[in-house]
């Protein structure tokens, strides 16, 4: 029987050069001789970290030199998430101090209805909501205080976004080229068929539209040009945990998918790694730089903060007759449980009545949880509908803002349904500025009230 090899001796790792387990100084050495490339959302969530996480994930940037790289398409990204991410950033204070409010207003409703039906004299009262009024006016100030903070370091304007600023320059040449038309289409009809054939990477995307859910697959193949050019080992950092990338042990990322490492050695001759950014700023000292402590901890809460919820385990007991929702720590009857399902359901028809209109309907299987959304279409575009409470509305906003599913030139945007209770009291001009808001994200905005009846006059104040 023949052989393929020029020698009849090989080693257990010959051939299956995916299966080794990278050790500490194969990352060290990647970092420090090898291509280090660079995914979008590392750069954007430059703008999440605190100070101190901030500049020691720079200051590692700057150390790698002339080895630091971005492809073309996660620069791209970065661009055309930007000022979503800056968006989003603002309005979570004004989310917080939203929440603050209303639980301030039914803590004093609370002491009041208390000390009236005890009895008790106006003076407690009086007391008791003066010290209330401390404590949330301290807690808001510093909240305030945080979020200005956090805004002297980035702004829409590129000309004083201190974020940027450093950015440019530690990316300065080290940003990769478009790939040609030619090959672009090639990539195109290569991504396709991988979404097609779930084959990494980018398949987990197979939802997005079309020109969104290349992007992975994009990223993927200028990697690999570059890496052809250099011929250096190539170590991969990014935030994205989708198993479309990694290989996984229960919750533990290994390293890259077995058919990327492969594909990376066939193409390049050398070795793929990955990394998610705290772990970068773990191997720091082999560059040589400084990080203060608690760096590492602020980006992987981060990292760990843009994750998406997983869907909740649903299973029926043989022996109980029940449905253990989660990791069994609830558990309802199948009536409760599909109760549950139809009044969500229910939820979805009426809130698409209220801002759609006739003649749309929920596309099948598109109804989520977190957050609460679904897809409609009227039969020629389709577009995201999200619905939530209030205070949840700048969450929400960001995640109708980077919606994949709709038509801008057909006036088909992403839906936002924002749901008031008693407690929420906003005048007309608040509605207006927060209509205006969503309108520069290309993000219609209606509010509901709790019956998931249209507010009169709301886009219209």
């Amino acid at each position: 029987m023949g052989t393929d090899g020029t020698s009849p001796h090989r080693g257990v790792f010959d051939g299956f050069e995916e299966y080794r387990t990278p050790r500490t100084g194969d990352y060290q050495q990647a970092l420090t001789e090898g291509l280090v490339v660079l995914d979008a959302n590392v750069l954007l969530n430059l703008y999440r970290y605190n100070k101190s996480a901030r500049d020691d994930l720079l200051s590692v940037m700057g150390r790698i030199g002339d080895r630091l790289w971005v492809p073309h398409q996660a620069m791209r990204e970065f661009w055309r998430n930007r000022e979503s991410t800056l968006g989003a950033l603002r309005g979570a204070a004004n989310e917080a101090v939203t929440a603050l409010e209303k639980a301030h207003r039914s803590s004093d409703s609370a002491i009041s209805a208390w000390t009236k039906k005890a009895a008790l004299p106006d003076r407690l009262r009086d007391d008791l909501n003066s010290r209330l009024e401390s404590a949330y006016a301290e807690v808001r100030q510093a909240i305030e205080e945080q979020a200005d903070i956090d805004a002297s370091a980035h702004t829409y304007d590129t000309n004083e976004d201190h974020v940027l600023s450093r950015l440019a320059t530690v990316l300065k040449r080290r940003v990769g080229h478009p790939l040609t038309v030619e090959d672009h289409a090639k990539a195109v009809v290569e991504a396709e068929d991988r979404i097609k054939h779930q084959r990494p990477p980018g398949y987990l995307d197979k939802d997005k539209e079309p020109d969104l859910r290349i992007g992975d697959y994009l990223v993927w193949e200028q990697l690999l040009c570059e890496a052809e050019t250099r011929t250096l080992d190539t170590l991969f950092i990014t935030s994205d945990t989708k198993d479309d990338w990694w290989t996984r042990s229960r919750d533990h990322l290994r390293g890259p998918r077995r058919e990327l490492a492969t594909e990376f050695h066939e193409r390049t001759g050398c070795r793929l790694y990955m990394l998610q950014p705290q772990d970068l700023l773990d191997h720091a000292s082999s560059l040589d730089v400084q990080i203060e402590p608690g760096s590492a901890e602020e980006v992987a809460r981060v990292s760990q903060s843009r994750e998406p919820s997983p869907p909740p385990r649903m299973e029926m007991s043989q022996a109980t007759g029940m449905v253990d929702i989660g990791d069994g720590e609830m558990a309802v009857s199948p009536a409760d449980y599909f109760q549950g399902m139809e009044d969500r359901v229910r939820a979805a028809v009426a809130i698409l009545q209220a801002v759609c209109g006739p003649g749309w309907m929920i596309e099948p299987r598109s109804l989520r949880a977190n957050p609460l959304g679904c897809r409609v279409t009227n039969g020629r575009v389709k577009r995201d509908v999200f619905w939530g409470p209030f205070a949840q509305i700048n969450s929400l906003l960001f995640r109708a803002a980077n919606s994949t599913h709709f038509t801008p030139a057909l006036g088909a945007h992403p839906i936002l349904a924002v749901v008031l209770d008693d407690n929420d009291v906003l005048s007309d001009d608040i509605r207006l500025g927060l209509v205006r808001t969503a309108g520069e994200f290309n993000v219609e905005l209606h509010f509901l009230n709790g019956s998931f009846t249209l507010i009169p006059g709301a886009q219209e104040v």
